[in-house]
C-alpha cells in the first residue's frame, strides 16, 4: 500500500515546527528584530540564559538587553554592521537578574512574514571568558619560567619572567 503524500498545509506546518525546534536548539543567542531593533522573536536560550518571558521581550527594543551605559554605543554598532563596516558587537547581553553576559554579536538583514527585519546572532562567550581567566591565572602565578610566541616566526606575546608571590 502507497503512502499518500502530505497536503501542501501539512508539509507546511511541519517545516514550520522542524524551524522553530532547529531555532530553539542553538545554543547560542537568536534574534528577529523589525528594522527599528524591536524584539519579534527570541529562541529558548534568550528565555532560559536571560530569564526574561516572550510576553517582557515582543516589541522592545533590542537595546534595553544590553547595560544602559553601553545602549547608544551598541546602537552605533548594530548601525555600522548593518552598513556592512563592522563585523560584530562586543557589548555584553543584560540578564534580567542583572548579570552580563559576554557575547559577540552579529547582525544581518534580512526578510520576516514578507518585511524587512534584522537577524541577530549572539554567541555566548560564557564559558570561553572563563577559560581564558583560568589560563591567564595560572600563566601569572606560575613560579616556572614560561613564555607564550607566535608559530610564524616566534614573537613573544607574553612572557612569566618572575617567580609567583608565596
Amino acid at each position: 500500500m502507497t503512502q499518500k503524500p502530505p497536503e501542501p498545509c501539512d508539509q507546511w506546518s511541519e517545516t514550520l515546527d522542524n524551524f522553530r525546534i532547529f531555532f530553539d536548539l542553538c545554543p547560542d543567542f537568536l534574534f528577529v528584530l523589525d528594522m527599528e531593533g524591536r524584539i519579534i522573536l527570541v529562541n529558548r536560550t534568550v528565555i532560559t540564559l536571560l530569564g526574561y518571558s516572550n510576553e517582557e521581550l515582543e516589541g522592545t527594543s533590542v537595546l534595553l538587553l544590553h547595560p544602559e551605559d553601553r545602549r547608544n554605543e551598541a546602537g552605533v554598532i548594530v548601525g555600522e554592521m548593518v552598513a556592512g563596516r563592522r563585523d560584530f558587537c562586543p557589548i555584553p547581553l543584560l540578564a534580567r537578574d542583572g548579570r552580563e553576559v559576554p557575547v559577540e554579536t552579529r547582525v544581518v538583514l534580512g526578510r520576516w512574514n514578507g518585511e524587512p527585519c534584522l537577524f541577530g546572532y549572539s554567541r555566548n562567550l560564557t564559558e570561553l571568558k572563563a577559560s581564558e581567566e583560568k589560563f591567564r591565572s595560572a600563566f601569572k602565578s606560575s613560579t616556572v619560567l614560561m613564555a607564550i610566541s607566535t608559530l610564524e616566526d616566534g614573537q613573544f606575546l607574553d612572557v612569566r619572567t618572575e617567580k609567583a608571590k608565596k
